[in-house]
């Protein structure tokens, strides 16, 4: 039997929601990646905007990949084309793999530097992988602040036993083991659960954001 299990995401930087729409990169603004929110932020400290693992840290450190007990696969890119930086304003507070709660400081960015470089802070919150649940979107603009703003929430349907280990809080690994997944394995450097459909154009746009290949 199913259940509906509500991820709840928050705003990992305090500053300006923006709808997708409205980011000049073609990438985000036309959804290859995955729908959701952007913020024009106006403080530099990166916070988780989930409960999950920190599966992915990009070698230039402007992204990070995280996934939710749920199953929930999110992006966070801070600023748009800053892995050309190659990882110079940012300061990475934590290690991929680390289990962190919604609100923790991951890392933090210059956004002077950004300035100074001509480059935009905009920072978009991805959810990825639709099949693993509904998005849900209250609003698409205003003020929000890191760690404490709801940006959006993601409803999925899991097995009751599935739902009984996520409240107990287990790792996402020791679940897939438990219910006869295939352990978690690594694609284009992004943490997948292999029961998940995922097209290969996602797989290289991510490549591309995270490795910076060509």
């Amino acid at each position: 039997m199913s259940k509906s299990v509500l991820t709840s995401v928050y705003a990992p930087m305090t500053g300006r929601v923006i709808p997708l729409s409205e980011v000049p990169d073609p990438v985000f603004s036309d959804k290859i990646l995955g729908d959701g929110i952007a913020i024009i932020p106006s403080d530099g400290n990166i916070y988780s905007p989930v409960t999950g693992t920190l599966v992915t840290i990009a070698e230039s450190r402007h992204a990070f990949g995280f996934q939710t007990a749920e199953g929930a696969e999110l992006l966070l890119h801070v600023g748009l084309e800053t892995v050309s930086l190659k990882g110079k304003p940012f300061d990475i507070k934590v290690k991929e793999g680390t289990q962190v709660k919604a609100g923790d400081l991951i890392a933090t960015v210059e956004l002077d530097y950004l300035k100074e470089k001509n480059i935009a802070a905009t920072t978009p919150v991805l959810f990825c992988n639709a099949e693993a649940g509904k998005l849900n979107i209250p609003a698409t603009e205003g003020e929000a602040k890191a760690g404490q703003t709801l940006i959006y929430t993601i409803e999925s349907k899991v097995e009751e036993k599935e739902v009984l280990a996520i409240a107990a809080g287990a790792d996402i690994s020791v679940v897939a083991r438990q219910l006869g997944h295939s352990d978690i394995k690594t694609t284009a450097r992004y943490y997948l659960r292999p029961d998940l459909s995922v097209l290969r154009s996602l797989q290289r746009a991510w490549e591309r954001l995270i490795i910076g290949a060509a």
